[in-house]
C-alpha cells in the first residue's frame, strides 16, 4: 500500500533473496480473511489510526499488516519531540476568515488516543461549531493538577535537564586523524548503541572543542624618543590558535595621518604552542605618536568541529593494584610500571601507544611522562603520580594487566619505588573511531595535568540519545 495504491507482490518465504521492492512502508488489512481495497474500504492519512468506511462488527476478525522497510536503507526511526501531553490546556481560537468565529474557554487534556486525536472535559461554554475550522492553542500545563482521580505532574520531559556524554581529549588530534583517544569513553556508549534487529550499530555525532575560556590579551604600547611605538605584553591572554599569527589594532596618531603628520603602526603577534601571545613583531612603528595609542588583539576564536557518524567505541577503567619503578623502552632508562585490574572482560582492545589516564594516586610528587625520549613530553603530573601516560608495553592475563609507560629520566621519583595494595588509584581511556571529520581541525593536548584535566579539550556526544540530542535516553 503506498499513495492509497495497492502494490502487488511475491513472497517466497523459502528464498532469501526474496525482497520487497519499490515501497518504504506496506500496510494490508484484513476483514474475516478479505483483503481491503484502500479508499474503498478504508482511508489511512498517516499516524496511528486508520477509518473504515463500513464500520466492522463486533465478531468480525480483523488482521492488520504493516511493514516499515529495512532501518537505515528504506526507512528511518526518529525521536519524536513531545508538543503536548495530558493535562496540558486547549483551546479552540477565532478563524479570521469568519468574523463571527470567536475563541473558546481553555480545556483540559484528560487522554490522548492517538497521534492526531485527544479527549478533553466535557465543553459547554461558547463557540461552539462543528462546522468550521479553527486554529488551536495549546497551553503548558503550571501546576499539577488531578484528572480521573490520577496524579498528572506539570512537569514534562522537555523541561528535564540534559545529561550528555562527555569526555576529555588525551592524545593530540590531527587533521588527518581518523581516532580521537579520551580519558574515558565509556559513557558514550551507556545505551548500548546498536540495533539488536539488524545487528548493525548505530552511530552518533559529537562536538569536539577546546574547554579552556577564551581570554583577550593585554598591551601595552610605549611611545619613543623619534614619536613612533613599541609593543610590551602585559597578559598573554588565553585560548589562541597555537603558532598562530594574530593582527593587532594600533590607533591613530593624535596628530593625524598624511604627509610628513603622522603613519599608523602596525604589528602582528605570535601565539604559543600553549595557545598566549608571545611575542610582538613590529611591521611598522608608526610616525607622529605624542601620546600612548591603544593596542587591541582580536578576541580568540572558539574551536570548534563537528564529527559524524562515529560507529566504534572503546575504553574501559578500573583499579590499580601495583606500581613500581623498572627500565624504560627505546633506549629509555626511566619508567614506571602499573598493575592493573578490571570488574569484567579482558585487555584485549588496549594495546601499545594507546595513551591511558592515571587518577587518584596517593603516592610520590608527581613525574613527567614521555614517549620516545626526554624532549617528547606526554604529560606533566602534579600530584601524586596522576598523568597521562602511552602503553609501551603491556602484559595480559584476563582480568589483569601490567604496562610499563616511560618517564622523564629525571623525574623525582624514590629509587627502586615499589607499592603494592588493593586499591592505589584508577585508570581509564577510551577511543572513538571510523568516523567522517568535513571541515578537521588540530587539537592539541598540553599543559599540567591537574584535576578534572580541565586545559584539556572536551568531546561531547551529538545526535543520538534523548531527542536526538546527545543526551543520555534514561537519565541517571
Amino acid at each position: 500500500y503506498r499513495n492509497n495504491q495497492l502494490l502487488s507482490f511475491e513472497i517466497d518465504p523459502l528464498n532469501e533473496d526474496s525482497k520487497l521492492i519499490d515501497f518504504d512502508s506496506l500496510l494490508v488489512i484484513f476483514v474475516n480473511g478479505i483483503l481491503q481495497k484502500p479508499k474503498d474500504s478504508y482511508s489511512f492519512s498517516g499516524g496511528t489510526s486508520f477509518i473504515f468506511n463500513t464500520p466492522p462488527k463486533p465478531e468480525d476478525k480483523i488482521d492488520i499488516f504493516f511493514y516499515r522497510g529495512t532501518r537505515g536503507i528504506d526507512s528511518d526511526l526518529e525521536n519524536v519531540f513531545e508538543t503536548i501531553k495530558i493535562g496540558d490546556n486547549v483551546s479552540l481560537l477565532h478563524n479570521s476568515n469568519y468574523p463571527k468565529t470567536i475563541d473558546q474557554d481553555n480545556r483540559v487534556i484528560f487522554e490522548i488516543l492517538t497521534s492526531d486525536l485527544v479527549e478533553t472535559n466535557l465543553y459547554s461554554g461558547v463557540g461552539i461549531d462543528d462546522e468550521i475550522f479553527k486554529p488551536i492553542d495549546i497551553i503548558p500545563q503550571k501546576s499539577d493538577k488531578i484528572i480521573n482521580s490520577t496524579y498528572v505532574s506539570k512537569s514534562r520531559d522537555s523541561l528535564s535537564s540534559l545529561v550528555f556524554p562527555t569526555s576529555k581529549i588525551i592524545k593530540n588530534v590531527l587533521s588527518s586523524d581518523t581516532e580521537i583517544f579520551v580519558d574515558d569513553a565509556s559513557s558514550f556508549n551507556y545505551e548500548e548503541n546498536t540495533d539488536p534487529e539488524n545487528n548493525s550499530i548505530i552511530s552518533f555525532d559529537a562536538l569536539l572543542t577546546v574547554s579552556i575560556d577564551p581570554v583577550i590579551a593585554s598591551l601595552k604600547a610605549n611611545v619613543l624618543n623619534d614619536s613612533s611605538i613599541s609593543i610590551s605584553i602585559l597578559d598573554g591572554g588565553s585560548g589562541y590558535i597555537p603558532s598562530s599569527t594574530v593582527t593587532l589594532d594600533i590607533s591613530t596618531p593624535s596628530s593625524g595621518i598624511g604627509v610628513g603628520i603622522g603613519t599608523t603602526a602596525q604589528a602582528t603577534a605570535l601565539v604559543s604552542v600553549a595557545g598566549t601571545i608571545s611575542s610582538i613583531n613590529i611591521i611598522n612603528s608608526g610616525f607622529g605618536y605624542t601620546s600612548i595609542p591603544q593596542v587591541i588583539s582580536p578576541l580568540p576564536s572558539s574551536k570548534i568541529e563537528t564529527i559524524s557518524e562515529i560507529k566504534f567505541v572503546q575504553g574501559f577503567s578500573g583499579i590499580i593494584t601495583g606500581i613500581t619503578t623498572t627500565s624504560g623502552t627505546n633506549s629509555n632508562p626511566l619508567a614506571l610500571k602499573f598493575f592493573l585490574k578490571k570488574e569484567s572482560g579482558n585487555f584485549n582492545t588496549l594495546l601499545t601507544s594507546y595513551p591511558i589516564f592515571i587518577s587518584n594516586t596517593q603516592n610520590q610528587n608527581g613525574v613527567i611522562s614521555i614517549n620516545n625520549d626526554d624532549n617528547d613530553v606526554v604529560g606533566i603530573g602534579t600530584t601524586f603520580l596522576d598523568n597521562i601516560y602511552y602503553v609501551h608495553s603491556i602484559n595480559r592475563n584476563g582480568l589483569d594487566a601490567e604496562i610499563v609507560t616511560n618517564i622523564k629520566s629525571d623525574s623525582i621519583i624514590s629509587s627502586g619505588f615499589s607499592t603494592s595494595g588493593p586499591n592505589l588509584g584508577r585508570f581509564s581511556w577510551g577511543r572513538l573511531s571510523s568516523f567522517e571529520r568535513s571541515n578537521p581541525n588540530n587539537f592539541d593536548v598540553s599543559g599540567n595535568i591537574v584535576s578534572g584535566l580541565s586545559s584539556y579539550p572536551q568531546i561531547q556526544r551529538r545526535g543520538y540519545g534523548l531527542r536526538n540530542t546527545g543526551s543520555f535516553k534514561n537519565q541517571l
